[in-house]
């Protein structure tokens, strides 16, 4: 009896030390999700990363045949920035900045290939050799976003006036931007 209640009593203990460390939506999904299955042995895929059985590493871009992606942003009657951006897989960039941003002319440099790697899986998933080459509206003044890839050597670019769009091809379009974030800008000459 004495082993059921101290049994019974580390369970609320441990469940009140979780509900006060953790955050609303983690407390929501010990409740609601299957128990994660205990780790086992895996095998080194390379030095000091372990790749667990029955887990599959993120896709890499050149499952997809992607070689390069990119976007560009032009002005609008307003204050719009107006730059491209194009990615290929090794990471390195080149940049046109036309207006309204922080590094005007031509530029180059690298992205981390992690973060592009989850980006170009992302793109190539998403189907984005089906969507329309065009997608456009009645209204004036908005911007016009380009977004490209080449994937096996096929080239598609996409017009997407005044987010016209689908809502995953906005998300390609933030993610590809996203990888400015964390760019390291080669030296300008």
């Amino acid at each position: 009896m004495k082993n059921v209640r101290f049994g019974a009593f580390s369970l609320i203990a441990v469940l009140l030390v979780s509900v006060v460390l953790a955050g609303e939506l983690q407390n929501l999904h010990s409740v609601l999700a299957e128990p994660a299955p205990a780790p086992k042995e895996g095998k080194e895929i390379s030095p000091g990363v372990t790749q667990l059985p029955g887990f599959e590493p993120l896709p890499l871009p050149e499952d997809y045949g992607i070689s390069e992606i990119g976007i560009e942003r032009t002005r609008c009657f307003g204050d719009c920035p107006a730059y491209t951006f194009i990615v290929a897989q090794d990471g390195s960039f080149r940049y046109v900045g036309q207006y309204g941003v922080e590094h005007m002319g031509e530029h180059t440099g690298k992205v981390s290939v992690g973060r592009l790697n989850q980006v170009m899986a992302f793109i190539g998933e998403s189907g984005y050799m089906t969507y329309e080459d065009t997608y456009s509206a009645s209204f004036l003044d908005a911007p016009t976003v380009y977004s490209m890839m080449v994937q096996e050597g096929d080239t598609k670019v996409i017009e997407n006036y005044g987010n016209t769009g689908p809502a995953t091809l906005w998300a390609i379009e933030q993610m590809i931007d996203s990888l400015l974030e964390t760019a390291e800008w080669d030296e300008q000459r």
